[in-house]
């Protein structure tokens, strides 16, 4: 399946993004979709949070800008797998099993990327304490597949098999999204802010 991307899109301005500590540090040069938020265990877990917020770009929008060595990938025995930084931990951008998108944790931006919530997807598997707020469609597992591109301007970056990223079970976990690319904004990043 492809991602459908907003008619008449252009590069703008680069989104930076860090660890924690700040010994990794990316860029995202190019489109990206509005941010998903995952309610299913396994995200849960890996995030330390209500859900694992994610946007998505183009494997070749994507450059580690520093601490690439300190990038580590954990692979339970199912397929699912999350990066980080090894040196503090920090959730790190996942490249997706076909190789063709970013899976970029929202948290991880050290820029505002300008997007809204797209949808929430598995919200049977949420916390008994947690409200999800907002207008964002909720699904309780897998969103129904995305419609055709009314422009039928596809990207030829394709979607991610998330196979190694999810289990089988849950294959099409995000691999349907409704999300759409966009251009980034402009930074609003003071300069300080960035490792």
């Amino acid at each position: 399946m492809r991602l459908p991307l907003v008619a008449g899109s252009l590069h703008v301005s680069t989104l930076h993004g860090s660890c924690l500590c700040g010994v990794v540090a990316f860029a995202v040069d190019g489109r990206y979709s509005e941010i998903d938020h995952c309610h299913c265990w396994k995200c849960r877990k890996v995030s330390g949070s209500n859900s694992n917020a994610v946007l998505l770009t183009s494997s070749r929008s994507l450059r580690w800008e520093r601490g690439a060595e300190f990038v580590k990938t954990y692979r339970m025995d199912d397929g699912w797998q999350s990066v980080f930084c090894a040196a503090c931990g920090s959730p790190l951008p996942l490249l997706g099993a076909d190789g063709k998108l970013y899976w970029v944790p929202a948290g991880s931006l050290d820029d505002d990327p300008g997007v809204g919530v797209a949808q929430h997807i598995h919200v049977q598997g949420k916390g008994s304490w947690e409200v999800i707020g907002g207008d964002a469609p909720q699904f309780d597992h897998e969103p129904p597949p995305a419609p055709p591109s009314e422009s039928g301007d596809d990207d030829d970056a394709g979607r991610p098999d998330s196979a190694q990223h999810r289990p089988d079970a849950v294959r099409r976990h995000t691999s349907r999204t409704t999300a759409r690319y966009r251009s980034p904004p402009r930074s609003t990043t003071s300069p300080g802010n960035r490792r």
